[in-house]
Formats: structure tokens, C-alpha cells, sequence
């Protein structure tokens, strides 16, 4: 995990999968106590591999994960024991991508509803910690799935309920609930004016824009207060622009430049960056860093060749 956040991808490709081979040695050893643990690493390596784009080692880890885990799940359905529905639902969301990168909408949409399905059963046990989270992902993994393919009806119907699952939450905690309160309202709107349900798309909307006035209006009253936010130093300021963070913090700005898209380079972000859970900017971001880091070399050369001209 530290290494994913360097962004040395390499590195942390050899850790996941160092940390992947002890445990399924262990599980050979001790079948029932490490069986779970080595599927959850399955899990995290799986999660990475569709991180960095590399489909194929993700499915093939599904593919042998998550039979192992709806055995086991079976197995221990009379214990109220939810280790390997925990499990099974972020499985069943990453093998929902792998269809959608494979182009296949109905196994994607299946296999979503499958996660959701699993979702809203730990949600009822637990719905204020891990079931809820799981909840959670399984939701925009479905929506994902759905707007990717143009399931607009099934889209609509997903992102209500999300909404209603959001609303009470945002009211509990609307710092950590708020980018899910607006998704959740922003997915419902768009899929109501693809099925023409204007009304609903305009009330949606409504909704969205009072919620995102009265935060903006917040960060207004607490940034202009004398003394409120002080000045970011030098080092903090460096450090928020590399990570994207500077909004709310006076002295912090991240470089900007008007640049021009294709039409189907734009799309290709716009859908991509969904799918990955970021922004076009973080996902803009995150293809150079890619590239840049493939290609380290080639850049220190363009460089030394720029300084002699």
C-alpha cells in the first residue's frame, strides 16, 4: 500500500504477490485458518491489476478466488459468520469490471447485481460499518456497468437506491458522504433524461444543486473568516499540488492549462475515469504518471535536448 502510494507500481506489484504466495503456502499448511486470509489477498491483487489496467491477471485471480469463497461461504452459512460474504461482494464487483472492460453487459449487470445482491444482506447486519461500505461499492459498480452500457432504465433504478441508501447517511455524516450524496443525485438525473423522465431529472437536479450551494456557501463563510485558514507552506504547498489537493488552502494552487480533446479522446476519459472512481483530471493525471514512469529515459533525454537549445 505504501509503495501504491509512491506510485512505484512495480514495487508494489512485488509485495502484493510476495504477500499472496506466503499466504497461499500457509493456507496448504492450514487450510481452514488461512484460507480467508489468502483470499483476501486474491482480492487486493486483483484490485490492483485493475488499477494499473492489466484485466487479464485480474480475472484470472477471480477466477480462482471467488469459487473458493462462495464455498466457504456455504460452508459457514449457519455460523452468522460474514468473513466471506465481506469478501465475495468486492469480488463479485471486480469481476463486474473485468466484463465491462471485456465488453460483455450482460454478465457485467449480472454479476453486479450478484454483489449487490450480498450488499444489501451484510447492510442489514451491519449498517453502519463494513456491510454498509460493501453496500456501497457494490451500488457504483452496478451504475458503472449500467451507464457504461446504456442501461439507462436499470441505471435509474440502481441510482435511487442509492440515493435513499446515502440520504440518511449524508445527514450523519456529510463530510465523508458527500461525493457519494452528489454521484448518487448527478447518476439519477442523467439517467432520467435518457429515459425522458424529465420532471424527475429536473427535481434531481434541484436537489443536487441547493446541496452543492449550501457546502460552497460553507467553505465560503469559513474561509473568509480573518485567521480561519492560514498559509500553506512551501513544502505544503508543493506536496497538495502533486496530490491534487489544494482547494481550501490559501497559498495552494495546482498548475492549469486549456487543452483540446478529440471527441474520442474525451469520451475515452470520461468513461474511464468513471470506471476507475476518479476524476477526468486524476485519471488524466494518472495516464501520464503512467507513461512518464514507463518511460523515464526518454524524458531525461527530450530534457538534456531542450537545455542545449
Amino acid at each position: 500500500q505504501a509503495y501504491m502510494n509512491a506510485h512505484e507500481l512495480g514495487s508494489a506489484e512485488t509485495a502484493y504477490t510476495t504477500a499472496l504466495a506466503i499466504r497461499e503456502k500457509l493456507a496448504q499448511q492450514d487450510a481452514d485458518r488461512y484460507t480467508a486470509s489468502m483470499i483476501e489477498s486474491q482480492l487486493q491483487l486483483s484490485t490492483y491489476y485493475l488499477w494499473i489496467g492489466n484485466v487479464e491477471a485480474s480475472a484470472k485471480l477471480l477466477e480462482s478466488a471467488i469459487p473458493v469463497c462462495e464455498t466457504c461461504m456455504q460452508d459457514n452459512a449457519n455460523q452468522q459468520d460474514d468473513t466471506y460474504r465481506l469478501m465475495l461482494c468486492p469480488l463479485y464487483a471486480n469481476q463486474s469490471l473485468v466484463h465491462c472492460y471485456g465488453g460483455d453487459s450482460v454478465k457485467a449487470i449480472q454479476i453486479a447485481d450478484k454483489a449487490c445482491e450480498i450488499g444489501r444482506a451484510i447492510n442489514d447486519n451491519d449498517a453502519q460499518g463494513d456491510g454498509c461500505t460493501m453496500y456501497i461499492a457494490a451500488l457504483i459498480r452496478k451504475q458503472q456497468a449500467c451507464y457504461m452500457f446504456g442501461r439507462w432504465d436499470e441505471l435509474a433504478n440502481t441510482a435511487r437506491e442509492f440515493v435513499d441508501l446515502c440520504e440518511p447517511l449524508y445527514k450523519q455524516n456529510p463530510d465523508a458522504m458527500a461525493e457519494y450524496y452528489h454521484d448518487a443525485y448527478n447518476n439519477l438525473a442523467e439517467a432520467c433524461i435518457h429515459i425522458k423522465d424529465y420532471a424527475s431529472a429536473e427535481k434531481t437536479s434541484a436537489v443536487n444543486t441547493g446541496r452543492a450551494n449550501k457546502v460552497y456557501d460553507a467553505i465560503e463563510q469559513a474561509t473568509g473568516k480573518k485567521g480561519q485558514q492560514g498559509t500553506a507552506s512551501p513544502e505544503e504547498q508543493a506536496e497538495r499540488a502533486a496530490e491534487l489537493k489544494t482547494q481550501g488552502r490559501k497559498g495552494c494552487k495546482a498548475i492549469r492549462i486549456n487543452m483540446a480533446f478529440t471527441p474520442e479522446n474525451h469520451e475515452f476519459i470520461k468513461i474511464m475515469a468513471r470506471i476507475h472512481g476518479k476524476t477526468m483530471t486524476e485519471f488524466a493525471n494518472l495516464v501520464i504518471e503512467r507513461y512518464r514512469s514507463e518511460h523515464p529515459e526518454t524524458y531525461e533525454q527530450a530534457k538534456t535536448l531542450i537545455e542545449q537549445f
